[in-house]
């Protein structure tokens, strides 16, 4: 027998300005109260992570998929209480797996399949390591993909509702690798594009549930060779209006291996890092808009927050090589010695 709903008249705002008083003098409330995720730069121009739609997208090889990782392992590593679902829809459960353990290690995910490939005493205790912080997150994650049988919009909600239902009063993320890639069926008496449909019933979804919605999704492909916009989006209208949050990733060693945005990796000869851009083209939750960047160690699948400085310094960079693409600037500052980038349609934070 289904449920009775609630009488309207339990909704007055009277009762709602007495729950939130509760949540304002108290110590938690999710998802009143926001949590970290562990890195510092994205919660303050994320404003915290709630119960919103955070997208993530970019060009193939990117890094969405890692990213993703990063940020719901950091978000249980720092939140002790939080639960998390991550829905592959691309990759099979184990290779998360393995992802999540090399996250947790610093080993290479070759390692990781492989321990044989693992000669060094160091890297050997590093293994250990990662096992033992894997151990606290063993009853807090679960990892699926559609050999599990999920592979709708249906199933993903019943699935997000059953765990909400085992761990009913504790901040909850839900990680969904492609987004796009979630079958659904559209009613016919209401028809909707499909990537709206998607997005109605996720943003439903996480308040709901109370859950922070964290989705990958693909963009053009030309945009793995030029950094993307939003208009690489347009195919997807729903993602745009949907999402409380929209982040694209950009790899400029992908396209030009003496770009300048490419490092040694510490303490290594032979291994270069790239500086992968994160531009925050949306944002509901706090008023921030533009580039943070992030150091990839593709073979481990681990994302390094740059600091503050840095962000500010690739900013700067940044700015520069979009003002010497015309060669008449370049030459005219050239003679003043004059280095000043224009203004552009994005605006560094730090």
């Amino acid at each position: 027998m289904a449920a009775k709903k609630k009488k309207l008249t339990s909704q007055l705002l009277r009762d709602h300005m007495f729950e939130m008083t509760e949540l304002v003098e108290g110590e938690k409330g999710w998802p009143f109260h926001s949590v970290s995720c562990g890195w510092t730069v994205f919660d303050d121009v994320s404003g915290g992570i709630r119960d919103r739609i955070y997208t993530i997208g970019g060009g193939a090889g990117t890094g969405k998929t890692s990213f993703l990782g990063n940020i719901v392992y950091h978000l249980l590593k720092t939140n002790e209480e939080m639960v998390g679902l991550f829905v592959s829809l691309d990759q099979s459960y184990l290779d998360l797996v393995a992802r999540f353990f090399a996250l947790s290690s610093g080993l290479s995910v070759e390692q990781i399949r492989d321990p044989s490939l693992i000669e060094d005493e160091e890297d050997h205790q590093r293994r250990e390591f990662g096992l033992k912080s894997l151990e606290d997150l063993q009853n807090r994650l679960v990892i699926v993909d559609q050999s599990h049988g999920l592979e709708s919009i249906d199933d993903l909600e019943n699935a997000v509702k059953e765990l909400r239902s085992d761990f009913p009063d504790v901040p909850l993320v839900v990680g969904i690798d492609p987004v796009m890639s979630l079958r659904a069926k559209i009613p016919k008496e209401a028809p909707e594009e499909r990537s709206e449909h998607v997005m109605n019933r996720l943003r439903a979804l996480a308040r709901l549930t109370k859950s922070a919605v964290f989705l990958s999704t693909h963009i053009d492909g030309a945009a793995r060779e030029k950094r993307p916009s939003l208009k690489d989006l347009e195919s997807s209208p729903g993602i745009i209006y949907g999402s409380d949050m929209i982040a694209l990733l950009y790899n400029d060693s992908l396209n030009e291996f003496d770009t300048p945005f490419i490092e040694w990796e510490w303490g290594s000869e032979d291994t270069m890092i790239p500086i992968v851009e994160c531009n925050v083209l949306k944002n509901k939750n706090s008023n921030f808009l533009g580039r943070i960047y992030y150091r990839y160690q593709s073979s481990a699948t681990r994302f390094l927050e740059c600091s503050y400085s840095d962000n500010e310094h690739f900013n700067e960079m940044l700015g520069n090589l979009d003002y010497y693409v015309d060669p008449k600037a370049k030459n005219n500052d050239l003679k003043r010695k004059v280095y000043k980038a224009p203004e552009r349609k994005y605006e560094p934070i730090f």
